[in-house]
C-alpha cells in the first residue's frame, strides 16, 4: 500500500476522533458527555462534563466572616478563547448544569 495513502487515512482518523481537551480521553457516557462550553473550535472544543466541573471547582473562592461562609467563582471564562462559559447546556435533549 502506498505510504502516503495510509498516512492520510491515519491523519483523518486522528482528526475526526473527539477527545476531551482536559483529560485527553475519547470515551464518554450519557451522564458524562462531551460539551462545547465556549467558542473554541476543532480539537479544543470538546470537554467532558465532569472534567469541566473539576476545572470550575478549582476556580472556586471562599470568603468567611462572622461564621458565615460564602462560595463564589472567579471569572468563569475559557482560558483559550476568553469567552464566558455556558453554565447550562443541552446535549441529546438533556439539560446539563455546570455548577
Amino acid at each position: 500500500m502506498d505510504s502516503s495513502i495510509s498516512e492520510k487515512r491515519f491523519k483523518r482518523g486522528v482528526i475526526s476522533q473527539r477527545m476531551c481537551r482536559i483529560c485527553l480521553e475519547n470515551d464518554f457516557t450519557k451522564d458524562n458527555p462531551f460539551l462545547t462550553p465556549c467558542k473554541c473550535t476543532g480539537s479544543l472544543r470538546n470537554v467532558h462534563l465532569e472534567c469541566l466541573r473539576s476545572w470550575t471547582d478549582s476556580k472556586k473562592l471562599s470568603y468567611e466572616e462572622d461564621g458565615l461562609k460564602s462560595l463564589f467563582w472567579s471569572d468563569l471564562a475559557c482560558e483559550i478563547c476568553k469567552s464566558k462559559l455556558l453554565l447550562k447546556m443541552w446535549v441529546n435533549n438533556r439539560l446539563f448544569e455546570l455548577l
